[in-house]
């Protein structure tokens, strides 16, 4: 039987959604849900998700240089 919970890691979660907007935190709570329920993500949505990081890190990186930390 599938455990109908799974951990949830506050501190991690924040920083990794902190420059994501509520509805992008949304969708990725969504894509989490999906993840635990089937046990992965179909190819379409890992590329998007992956798309979507790739994103995130270039803006955390542009923001990083800006504060010049």
């Amino acid at each position: 039987m599938k455990d109908p919970a799974f951990l949830f890691y506050s501190q991690d979660f924040y920083t990794g959604t902190v420059f994501m907007t509520d509805e992008q935190v949304g969708k990725f709570i969504r894509l989490l849900c999906l993840q635990h329920q089937t046990g992965h993500l179909n190819e379409v949505v890992y590329k998007y998700v992956n798309k979507y990081f790739r994103f995130i890190c270039t803006r955390i990186k542009r923001l990083l240089v800006y504060l010049q930390l």
